[in-house]
């Protein structure tokens, strides 16, 4: 849910930045789906 949230944000304008406590998921997110967007 989190991930479709973050880039509906971002698909309206908004920069969004990405929090997880594991490392590895925000990584995944943003090189995978997220790659292009403007999150931080």
């Amino acid at each position: 849910m989190g991930a479709t949230l973050i880039l509906n944000m971002e698909s309206h304008g908004y920069t969004v930045a990405v929090y997880n406590e594991t490392v590895q998921k925000v990584d995944d997110f943003v090189n995978r789906r997220g790659k292009g967007e403007k999150l931080l």
